[in-house]
């Protein structure tokens, strides 16, 4: 990993030359500018910085926290997915949400049990939301069952259409039943997302009409 990386904070006229360990403290600090100069330098640094950024997340504060994995977001190393897993059981919802984020872009099949794991976990519905979208993400089938069980329980019509989108996404024809029952919905949301699942199955498996 490089040492030494320019920056201009100050906006002085020559760039002056900032480590590793400048640049995480400048992602503490309070000034916004700074906070996104400062991580996109260390995105700019890639892969090499990845594990090291990840290794700061035990002890920062959920807004450090924050702000590191958007950096990682930016990076796009999958390899850090083991050492952001847990935090989908973090107390923060915005720290759950940004990495159910993250593993729903970036994620492979390790993902798919610690999420679908979360929705049981009584997840608060900004984070329920980009669980559901990346279980859609990463279609694999064993979100099928808990995802219509989603769907059915749903205490809001935000869940509830989510789970509807993740389900068309996977694309697992034993879902279609399910997803019937909500064509009609008073819910224009819901029935409108019903309606396009149902058609996405149907192009792949000729099983609605």
């Amino acid at each position: 990993m490089p040492n030494m990386v320019p920056h201009n904070f100050e906006h002085s006229d020559e760039p002056l030359m900032a480590s590793f360990h400048d640049l995480v403290d400048q992602l503490s600090n309070g000034d916004q500018r700074r906070v996104e100069q400062a991580s996109k330098l260390l995105a700019s640094l890639g892969s090499s910085t990845a594990h090291d950024l990840a290794k700061i997340l035990p002890t920062a504060s959920n807004k450090m926290r924050f702000r590191i994995i958007m950096t990682l977001y930016a990076i796009k190393d999958k390899s850090v997915i083991p050492e952001l897993i847990p935090y989908l059981q973090c107390e923060s919802p915005t720290i759950q949400a940004v990495v159910a984020q993250f593993l729903g872009e970036f994620g492979d099949e390790s993902a798919v049990g610690p999420l679908i794991g979360q929705l049981t976990n009584d997840a608060s519905i900004h984070s329920l939301t980009w669980i559901i979208q990346a279980l859609g993400k990463l279609r694999d089938k064993r979100a099928v069952a808990p995802l219509i069980q989603i769907m059915h329980n749903a205490d809001t019509g935000s869940a509830r259409y989510t789970a509807i989108e993740a389900l068309g996404l996977i694309g697992d024809p034993s879902a279609i039943n399910e997803i019937m029952k909500y064509v009609n919905d008073s819910d224009h949301h819901v029935y409108q997302r019903a309606q396009v699942a149902l058609e996405q199955l149907h192009k792949n498996h000729g099983a609605y009409s």
